[in-house]
């Protein structure tokens, strides 16, 4: 089990240089989906080891499948199957099913190991960026041509600058929600990473030659709280420098405005907030997928998601399943730090709830996979052995 999961994760990020004839998002998705279905298939002949109790996910999940169904059963009276719905609760069954599988099968070594693995494949993916800003990357450079639709839908297409991202501003975010890899051992190779990464911020912004402000204020916010805690010098010399390369980004007042005005995500957030507030599922909320089903019937088609991961919940699974939500981020902030890596890993899950707030982490294959394995991992130091 411990070589699948770490395949899986690593295999994550290098899916679209094997499917390159499928976006990059499908690629990652169909190679989880795989991995996650030969995980199943080796449970079948290998005994768990742990078991970790882990309530409020729990009740999470048992809301959506009750919200999926609803919506389900409705479709079906009507002659429909509702395969949006279907598939994005499938989504989030094969993470489930992949968090499941981690916490029952490894420990704490395990667990180190990944990581290492995992901070490589970060470093790759930054030499990988900065090949594509130098125009100097074989994959990728043809996305416009090879998916015309979805550069129809996502004009960022014109900052090659995406890693294995699919967007510079979602690599910025991703990149600086791994900042945390990067601060389990100060070394001199890590540091030299941190300011590589800060350089690319500067590369990744949405258009081609703008920074991406996302990307820096998650980094300084992790980099503070790893100062905060740990008071150490070299970091609070890399969380000022980050700081300061939000300062300098002040003077270009044009990056600052677009990124506080939300550009055209603050109209979808209006549309669909009178849509949620006018209608009459307010409590239960409107399924799963609800915004892919009912976007080419709006005055915003291309908005695939709301780049608000919060409020998308709450139009999606009513305010009962936004409460999980919440309870689930509850428990998770207010669990006991254990170790130096638990540590490590829970500014890294503060990284990517930081980011739902501004661009849909939560709905890309990448990150909610490496972000439910870091997640895994944190649970695991808290997990307790099945009696023999």
């Amino acid at each position: 089990m411990y070589y699948l999961i770490a395949f899986l994760l690593v295999g994550t990020s290098f899916a679209p240089l094997l499917f390159q004839t499928v976006s990059m998002w499908q690629a990652q998705g169909f190679f989880v989906a795989i991995m996650i279905g030969l995980c199943f298939s080796a449970t079948l002949f290998e005994k768990p080891k742990y078991y970790s109790r882990n309530t409020p996910l729990s009740l999470l999940h048992a809301w959506l499948v009750i919200s999926t169904a609803i919506i389900w059963y409705a479709s079906m009276k009507i002659g429909e199957y509702n395969i949006v719905a279907f598939f994005a609760y499938f989504n989030f069954l094969c993470l489930l099913m992949m968090y499941h599988f981690i916490t029952q099968y490894l420990d704490r070594v395990k667990v180190e190991k990944i990581l290492d693995w995992m901070r490589l494949v970060v470093i790759v993916t930054m030499f990988v960026t900065v090949l594509q800003i130098f125009d100097l990357s074989q994959f990728f450079k043809l996305d416009i041509e090879l998916y015309p639709e979805t550069a129809e839908i996502n004009h960022s297409f014109n900052n090659l600058a995406i890693g294995f991202m699919g967007n510079g501003t979602l690599l910025s975010s991703f990149l600086a929600i791994t900042t945390p890899l990067f601060l389990r051992k100060i070394t001199r190779e890590n540091v030299l990473c941190l300011l590589l990464m800060i350089v690319l911020f500067f590369h990744t912004g949405t258009t081609l030659g703008d920074p991406s402000v996302s990307g820096f204020i998650i980094m300084s916010i992790l980099l503070g709280l790893f100062c905060w805690h740990k008071k150490c010098l070299i970091q609070f010399s890399l969380c000022l420098t980050a700081i300061l390369a939000i300062a300098y980004m002040f003077f270009d007042t044009g990056n600052i405005k677009d990124f506080i005005s939300f550009k055209s995500r603050g109209n979808w957030i209006a549309y669909y907030y009178d849509f949620f507030k006018n209608g009459d599922r307010e409590i239960l909320g409107y399924g799963l997928g609800t915004i892919l089903r009912m976007r080419d019937g709006t005055p915003f088609p291309s908005a695939r998601w709301l780049h608000f991961e919060y409020f998308q919940f709450l139009l999606e699974l009513g305010i009962i399943g936004l409460v999980l939500v919440v309870n689930l981020i509850r428990s998770f902030l207010t669990t006991r730090i254990m170790c130096h890596t638990q540590f490590i890993l829970k500014l890294a899950i503060i990284g990517f709830l930081i980011s739902c707030f501004i661009n849909p982490m939560a709905h890309l294959w990448l990150s909610t996979t490496w972000v439910m394995a870091f997640y895994a991992f944190f649970t695991i130091y808290n997990q307790k052995e099945i009696q023999k």
